[in-house]
């Protein structure tokens, strides 16, 4: 199956308002869902966070899609988009240089214990099968920072794309243009 850098970018946009939703305090959705959990919250913003790190990439390789990519660069497709390895946030961030570009976009990169929660372990895995536990405060935190990231690795794309004038000669822009899309 082929994955574009549009459905990347609108996935992970997506997966952060549903781990929002999840975290709005109970007298805002009423009755509480099964599965409905702070783990749950933690794992949308896991999966968030790695669509916008392979939205970059996509970009930062000059193509639309994942097709594209597996034909330019086979080894960078086989280690970000291709089985377990796909879902590494530390492994994706290492690629990315993602320290050095939330500090050239002027942020605080923070390597603390949310950082580390986020990228250790088994995840996403054990956050998928509820093998991990996570309270409201950290997946809240959790959130927060993939929200923020995505914000710094997504408007990335955008600004640096203008900056540079080269909207009009982008791959990706001009396949999105002629589909019609906004």
């Amino acid at each position: 199956m082929q994955w574009t850098l549009k459905s990347f970018r609108s996935s992970s946009a997506g997966h952060l308002e549903a781990a929002e939703r999840i975290l709005e305090p109970q007298s805002k959705k009423g009755r509480q869902a099964p599965g409905l959990t702070p783990g749950s919250a933690a794992y949308l913003a896991h999966v968030a966070l790695e669509c916008a790190m392979k939205a970059r990439l996509l970009w930062r390789a000059g193509c639309a899609d994942t097709e594209k990519l597996q034909t330019q660069l086979p080894k960078v497709h086989r280690t970000h988009f291709a089985g377990k390895q796909g879902h590494n946030l530390r492994k994706h961030a290492a690629e990315l240089g993602l320290a050095k570009l939330v500090k050239e976009e002027g942020h605080e990169w923070s390597d603390d214990d949310c950082w580390h929660r986020m990228c250790g372990g088994e995840r996403p895995y054990s956050l998928r099968y509820a093998g991990e536990e996570v309270n409201a405060e950290q997946a809240r935190e959790e959130l927060d920072r993939a929200t923020k990231l995505r914000e710094i690795l997504v408007s990335g794309i955008s600004s640096r794309l203008k900056k540079l004038g080269e909207q009009a000669k982008c791959p990706i822009d001009k396949k999105s243009k002629r589909k019609g899309s906004k």
